[in-house]
């Protein structure tokens, strides 16, 4: 059996510091002891050896001994051998009743209650009588620490059912609010079933509605529970273990008294949306409208605690996740807000709680474009060029959302824009269009934020063409004019991108209901027809910048530079022309990888022939269709033109660059016919 001090342990991990000197220090424990039960009972003389004056009633101004000393020796001998009977009962009483002992004092004493025997009954009593309010009562700190060693000795105690018969006392101190959590865990360990009365029941309800989820009340619950589980009617989100027990008690869960943690709390979250309580969503609108105003009120007064505003803020966000929509109350309250950020504080969680905002007409003069963007763009464009960035992901983010909103349109209808959501997505799509080329055209391209900016313009329009779903999300096309832009981008990456979004749309186009320009436009069809070709132009037909309206426009440069261009070109080498100039192998962005897949090109036909590697004739590059012919006449590898194109834009795939590809393939029916295996 584990021996008393094994048990008290929790109280104390070390032995009280001496901090007296020797000569002050009383002779033995009994003369410690006695020294502070004579000063409980006010006697001012003591004739002991090396103690002269009371301990616990006496000021300590007056002592001409320091208390510290009695209770140094008091706290070492029970640390070290425990307290016996008397000693234990004679410490308590000293502890348990107000006197002018300093709370340090105290609270050392009743953390180094090792007892060395069992613990007598009246000590028991002394204590439980110590409880509660009172002139005479211990402090609340002191109260506590008692519970907790009763808690700890509740095993060992002389008569085990002096606790039980005490039940009663005990239950009637749950309203004291400095140890109702430490008496309920001193009561969750001694209830029997003959405690468990009807009209304790009641009081435990009623107490746990008043106070909402407190860990402990619902822990004695649950004890009560176990006893008379169909008494308890109703029990609490605390009481739920799994899945199956939430839904079985959803209509009979009591509603926590504390609504605010619905925020964060994903369980509450689930209950509140699945019980559709009106009382419920009236008890969170009145928390939140009164908790928003004071925040809002707090920032217009410059005083705001701006980090209880972030975990507000951040809370509310986790709840728009979980449930996909923003409360009206949050929507009031951006609206307002939005007129007085700095466009800095809190950013993140302020552009991810309005793409959550509901779908609703852009246009007009109390519309998203008015009551949120433009607020929003002018607190967030005061600031550095990350803000664009920031900003253009936001709209990524509404357009999905407006997007999962949007109600589909019948079947038999004939526009893609006869419900006012197809409209709404237009016209935002519409405004990140202008945003996005009125950065392109102003950022210069040594800027060091172009590079984001510009992946950010892609990531929009890579979710934009692969969004449309017919009769219900509409194809919504970026201008021709930013096409070109992208397309002629510096950046590998960006050319492959731009390209696999031409591709995306052309599917699109090819997976709606035939005929289509029944459901679109004439104009919206050749103007996607026309960028498509002058792509297809640029990077495969060898006719870059070939202007031949309506059918191409030559990313609309106009004949005269282009003519400027191609005899520049032609200035520096006779083989240089505009026309290739953009294709796979002259393409400033794809002319290192045209190099790299043709070499490998090469080399597997001089293994696979069985050609000398020393000794045949290698091309030099750039590789052309006429010095193909020219290669193969004077001994080289035999490569079909097409073949070799068709490698680079593999060799491209392979390495994470999939757009050429799939818009080589999509737009050329022939390329599809000619190697279906890739198709």
């Amino acid at each position: 059996m584990p021996s008393v001090t094994d048990r008290m342990t929790a109280f104390a991990s070390q032995p009280p510091t001496a901090n007296a000197s020797a000569d002050e220090r009383p002779a033995s424990l009994h003369d410690a002891l006695e020294a502070l039960e004579r000063g409980l009972h006010g006697l001012v003389q003591l004739d002991l050896l090396l103690i002269r004056d009371t301990a616990s009633n006496t000021p300590a101004k007056q002592r001409s001994v320091k208390v510290s000393s009695v209770v140094d020796v008091v706290c070492r001998h029970a640390f070290e051998v425990g307290l016996d009977q008397d000693s234990l009962r004679t410490v308590v009483q000293v502890a348990s009743v107000k006197t002018e002992l300093d709370q340090t004092s105290v609270t050392t004493l009743i953390k180094n209650l090792y007892p060395a025997q069992r613990v007598p009954s009246d000590v028991v009593v002394t204590i439980v009588g110590a409880l509660g309010q009172g002139k005479g009562k211990p402090t609340p700190g002191s109260q506590n620490g008692f519970v907790k060693w009763l808690i700890t000795v509740h095993e060992i105690i002389e008569d085990p059912s002096i606790l039980s018969r005490l039940y009663g006392v005990l239950f009637g101190l749950l309203d004291s609010i400095s140890i109702r959590t430490s008496l309920c865990h001193l009561l969750s360990l001694i209830t029997l079933r003959k405690h468990v009365k009807p009209f304790r029941i009641e009081q435990l309800l009623e107490l746990a509605r008043g106070l909402g989820n407190e860990p402990a009340l619902q822990g004695l619950l649950r004890v009560y529970k176990d006893y008379y589980p169909d008494i308890i009617l109703g029990i609490t989100l605390e009481g739920i273990d799994n899945v199956e027990d939430f839904v079985e008690k959803l209509e009979r869960i009591e509603a926590p008294g504390q609504m605010v943690s619905f925020l964060t709390d994903p369980l509450l979250q689930k209950y509140v949306e699945l019980g559709d309580s009106p009382i419920i969503v009236q008890r969170i609108q009145l928390w939140l409208s009164m908790c928003l105003e004071d925040q809002y009120n707090a920032i217009k007064e410059g005083v705001v605690d701006t980090r209880y505003l972030s975990d507000i803020l951040n809370g509310l966000l986790k709840h728009a996740q979980y449930t996909k929509t923003l409360l009206p109350i949050v929507q009031t309250f951006l609206k307002e807000y939005l007129l007085i950020w700095d466009g800095l504080q809190n950013v993140d969680d302020i552009l991810n709680l309005l793409s959550y905002s509901p779908i609703h007409p852009f246009e007009g003069k109390l519309h998203a474009r008015v009551t949120f963007l433009q607020p929003l763009e002018r607190s967030l464009l005061a600031h550095d060029l990350q803000a664009c960035e920031r900003l253009l992901g936001f709209y990524t983010s509404l357009f999905r959302q407006w997007s999962n909103q949007a109600s589909p349109q019948p079947s038999h209808s004939n526009s893609p824009l006869a419900h006012p959501d197809q409209r709404a997505l237009l016209g935002l799509a519409a405004h990140v269009a202008t945003l996005s080329s009125s950065l392109l055209l102003s950022l210069p391209s040594e800027s060091s934020s172009i590079t984001t900016i510009t992946s950010a313009i892609l990531t929009f329009y890579e979710q934009l063409s692969t969004s449309s779903k017919p009769h219900h999300i509409p194809i919504i096309l970026p201008p021709n004019s930013l096409i070109y832009l992208l397309t002629v981008s510096s950046s590998t990456t960006v050319f492959a991108r731009i390209t696999g979004i031409i591709a995306n749309y052309r599917h699109a186009f090819s997976a709606h209901p035939a005929p289509v320009l029944n459901y679109y436009p004439e104009e919206t069809t050749n103007s996607f027809n026309t960028a498509l070709r002058d792509v297809y132009n640029l990077l495969w037909m060898s006719r870059a910048l070939d202007v031949a309206p309506p059918k191409s426009m030559g990313l609309y440069c106009t004949p005269e530079l282009r003519d400027a261009l191609h005899a520049y070109l032609t200035e520096l080498d006779h083989e240089y022309s505009i026309q290739a100039a953009f294709n796979v192998s002259n393409n400033p962005v794809l002319a290192s990888m045209s190099l790299a897949a043709w070499l490998a090109l090469e080399n597997e036909e001089i293994e696979r022939e069985g050609y000398d590697p020393d000794a045949i004739t290698r091309h030099e590059g750039p590789v052309s269709q006429r010095k193909l012919e020219m290669l193969r006449a004077a001994g080289g590898v035999d490569v079909d033109w097409d073949a070799y194109r068709v490698r680079v834009l593999k060799w491209m795939e392979e390495r994470g660059l999939k757009g050429p590809k799939e818009f080589m393939f999509s737009a050329s029916n022939q390329l599809r016919v000619k190697f279906p295996e890739l198709a």
